[in-house]
């Protein structure tokens, strides 16, 4: 059985790295980049199962990376899941207007996010 691929966008290592382990952990492929241009670059070349995006990243924002992918046929159909250190109201209305699926404020539960990915992929 092939694993299902994980695209992880964030300008935080740190954050990078608690993805990356909890989300390997439970027998994802991981990807990983640091800002947005390379997140659309990755998901159009390599076509993850799911996209985990930072709406705040250098460049392209995750909400602008999340507004072309749902734009398109191509990908309109795959989880794109948003986190922000900004818990405002309108962060996540503009998330959800882009087409994200989920939206999860820094810090989050690594826990709560594997639960949603697990979810978004059949794999509950």
């Amino acid at each position: 059985m092939t694993k299902k691929r994980i695209l992880i966008a964030d300008d935080e290592s740190h954050i990078l790295r608690i993805l990356r382990f909890n989300l390997e952990r439970a027998g994802y492929e991981i990807m990983a980049v640091e800002d947005g241009d390379a997140a659309l670059e990755t998901v159009l070349a390599e076509r993850p199962d799911l996209v985990i995006l930072d709406v705040g990243m250098p460049g392209m924002t995750g909400v602008d990376v999340c507004r072309k992918l749902k734009g398109g046929d191509a990908l309109d159909r795959t989880p794109v899941f948003l986190l922000t250190a900004h818990g405002q109201e309108s962060d996540e209305q503009a998330g959800r207007a882009a087409g994200a699926d989920r939206f999860f404020t820094k810090p989050f539960s690594p826990k709560e996010i594997l639960r949603e990915v697990r979810n978004a992929l059949g794999d509950a």
